[in-house]
């Protein structure tokens, strides 16, 4: 009799929890897994790499037309088989969440808030309200309806976002700062920014999100303890679950600096978390990958080294000292604490398929 396989047990358990949404999981496959290694697949490949999460062929095709149809993905018929790659738009907002997704620690922070305008006279109800949903999912806080912050995002992926949404000479984008010379000390100065900052942030919903993804992920770091052994396609399944739980809740996350968060804000914790567990299971889920992505150029690529230094990972001279099982998951200066009293608590195109 086989060794049981704790990891795959976890899949198991949280696939018959609820599996993920269709759409937003296809997203999350081909930007974790599918662009690292060539960025095509067959559909019939894709199916089947991803039906032990609890989605069907009609399902998958069903996601993948409609996601399609959103400019996320390209097709390519040859003869009865189709292989899909991501569209150009497509790539541009993938690469845009990853450089969030898979950072070790949020962003610097330079004391300024970008600011986004939808003035009343330029921008339409209708296209406020697409960009006020649109920006949330960037990190973007709310003081009105009309008017957005954001303390740190990144330009271009900001930019992107405004031409989807056909608001690059429309909205009106500007940079602002606290002026404490007014307040009679800086620390009253600060205090109601602070209360700004939760009202505008939804911090609230925000960290009960990130307790929800712990608690969910550390029975998987308990799994990979327990040192059974793991299969490469228990450790793929594993590592999409992880991904996809994760940038759901950080694409929402301002990252705002640490001296604006509460005491043990819990995404430092999480991020910690998420690198311990993706490095874990990196490994084997890439041995799984190459020996089972196809396309019409033929087997899976070999990654590039921008994939082997994905959540502080040591490039990919490193990752050939790798065995294929998973490794425990080192805790030595990454768990919450550490983190959270070093560099991670340093001030700190919709890639969300909805």
């Amino acid at each position: 009799m086989p060794p049981a396989d704790p990891v795959a047990s976890f899949v198991r358990r949280a696939v018959a929890a609820g599996p993920p949404r269709a759409r937003a999981l296809l997203v999350t496959v081909f930007g974790d897994a599918i662009v690292p290694h060539g960025g095509g697949i067959w559909l019939a490949t894709l199916a089947r790499l991803i039906a032990p999460l609890g989605l069907n062929d009609r399902l998958v095709r069903t996601a993948i037309q409609r996601l399609s149809a959103d400019d996320w993905f390209s097709v390519k018929p040859v003869g009865r088989r189709s292989e899909y790659r991501l569209s150009e738009i497509g790539r541009q907002r993938i690469d845009d969440g990853e450089r969030r997704i898979y950072a070790l620690e949020p962003p610097a922070w330079d004391g300024r808030f970008c600011l986004v305008v939808l003035g009343p006279g330029s921008v339409s109800p209708e296209k406020r309200d697409l960009a006020r949903r649109d920006l949330a999912w960037h990190g973007f806080g709310e003081l009105s309806p009309n008017l957005l912050l954001h303390p740190a995002p990144p330009r271009v992926e900001l930019q992107h976002t405004l031409r989807e949404l056909g608001l690059l000479d429309r909205a009106v984008v500007m940079t602002a700062s606290l002026d404490e010379t007014l307040a009679a000390s800086p620390e009253r100065a600060a205090r109601p920014l602070h209360e700004l900052v939760q009202h505008c942030f939804g911090l609230g919903e925000l960290a009960v999100a990130y307790r929800a993804f712990a608690q969910r992920f550390r029975a998987l770091e308990r799994a990979i303890d327990e040192g059974g052994a793991t299969a490469p396609e228990s450790a793929f399944l594993a590592r999409t679950l992880l991904v996809d739980e994760y940038r759901r809740v950080l694409l929402r996350d301002p990252e705002l600096p640490g001296g604006l968060l509460p005491a043990e804000w819990p995404g430092v914790a999480a991020r910690a978390l998420a690198a311990r567990l993706y490095r874990a299971l990196e490994p084997a889920s890439r041995r799984f990958l190459m020996e089972r992505i196809e396309s019409a150029e033929g087997p899976a690529a070999e990654p590039g080294e921008e994939y082997f230094v994905r959540f502080g990972g040591q490039g990919r001279a490193a990752a050939r000292g790798h065995s294929a099982h998973p490794a425990r998951p080192a805790r030595d200066g990454v768990d919450g604490r550490d983190a959270r009293n070093g560099r991670a608590r340093r001030a700190g195109a919709r890639t969300e398929a909805r």
